[in-house]
């Protein structure tokens, strides 16, 4: 499935340290989810899930989730900071098992609250906060990437280059990637696909930092199984790597200094194509089948669509504030459902949907 996660707009880096033993919390009710059905601002919207007839959004200013409805965005649940279990989140991504449509948020020191979605005899969302899934070393300060891939696991990174798995289902503890093994020092985003997870790392001037790269490890066999940088190839321009998805095929990672996004083999990470086409400081990437999303931050807030053939990009658009009605204010996080694109803006606390396809607004919420 793809992955994304968003950075602050001025560093676009994580920081902390991600450990290996997880705790289940069971909680029995969805306690204090309130119905609501107007819309308030958010405060400041970090990530964005679809999942079943609905979109969550992860709001990192006040330590809540809202549900929507993915068919006309009206708020129809709110997740307060006591149900939601963990704080500041800034990751969320949704998956399905056994039948249940699952939720997972990641907050401030790494915890990973797992929830259930489900309807009502009144067709409204039900919330129930499943179990935590707890690092037991990571910084408080610290914030961490999640993706989930097609076997029911989830997983999570740290800055220090800690990456762990849990299965969904009953949140055990499948494996942990020490740093000493992943050799990343600074991951910015993490997606997975088969049976390997990507990771991008962003080199900082502490000592022994690890340069600009992508790293590949292995679920299957939990090893490392290659690292490219631009030594490796001097056409990869990695520059400040930020965040990478999968569209099934390839891999999209996109440079937050450099201001492109590199499309790259799955197969043995060769670089495919690259493009700096309406980029700046790019922040979240998410990629399907059909086209990949990548956004645009500081104050040119924008999203740009992308398509790859033959080793080159195209852009068959990109909308920003100018050339629209459009409300993109430091671009948190992107969520497709059916032919939508959201959007939430982290600034502006607005989420602006928008056709898939052609990128024209359908409607502005918040």
């Amino acid at each position: 499935m793809p992955g994304f996660v968003h950075r602050p707009p001025a560093i676009r880096r994580l920081v902390g340290l991600l450990a290996i033993s997880s705790l289940a919390l069971a909680v029995p009710a969805a306690a204090a989810v309130a119905p609501a059905s107007a819309h308030t601002a958010f405060a400041t919207p970090s990530s964005i899930a679809a999942v079943g007839r609905w979109i969550v959004v992860a709001d990192k200013g006040s330590s809540t989730l809202s549900v929507l409805s993915a068919s006309t965005g009206a708020l129809e649940a709110t997740v307060s900071h006591h149900a939601l279990g963990v704080s500041a989140p800034n990751a969320a991504v949704a998956t399905t098992s056994a039948g249940r449509w699952l939720v997972l948020v990641a907050g401030v020191g790494g915890s990973v609250a797992e929830l259930a979605v489900a309807t009502t005899t009144a067709q409204r969302p039900a919330v129930t906060r499943l179990r935590f899934l707890r690092p037991t070393g990571c910084a408080r300060s610290a914030t961490a990437s999640l993706a989930v891939d097609a076997h029911g696991h989830v997983l999570e990174a740290c800055s220090t280059g800690i990456v762990t798995e849990w299965a969904v289902r009953m949140g055990g503890l499948i494996r942990s990637f020490p740093a000493a093994k992943t050799t990343v020092t600074n991951a910015t985003g993490l997606t997975v696909l088969g049976t390997s997870v990507f990771v991008t790392n962003a080199a900082t001037a502490a000592a022994g930092s690890a340069p600009d790269s992508v790293t590949e490890l292995s679920l299957a066999t939990g090893q490392r199984v290659r690292t490219v940088t631009n030594t490796t190839n001097a056409a990869y321009g990695f520059n400040g790597p930020a965040g990478i998805a999968s569209d099934g095929t390839h891999l999209w990672e996109i440079n937050a200094v450099g201001s492109t996004v590199d499309e790259l083999a799955v197969s043995n990470l060769a670089f495919v194509a690259s493009s700096a086409t309406n980029l700046s400081d790019p922040g979240v990437v998410l990629a399907t089948k059909a086209a990949v999303f990548v956004s645009s931050g500081g104050s040119y807030g924008m999203v740009t669509q992308f398509t790859g053939s033959a080793g080159t990009l195209s852009s068959p658009w990109m909308m920003c504030n100018t050339n629209g009605p459009y409300q993109f204010d430091a671009p948190s996080g992107f969520a497709i459902s059916g032919s939508s694109l959201w959007v939430t803006n982290s600034a502006n606390g607005l989420i602006d949907r928008m056709n898939a396809t052609t990128g024209a607004l359908v409607k502005t919420f918040g």
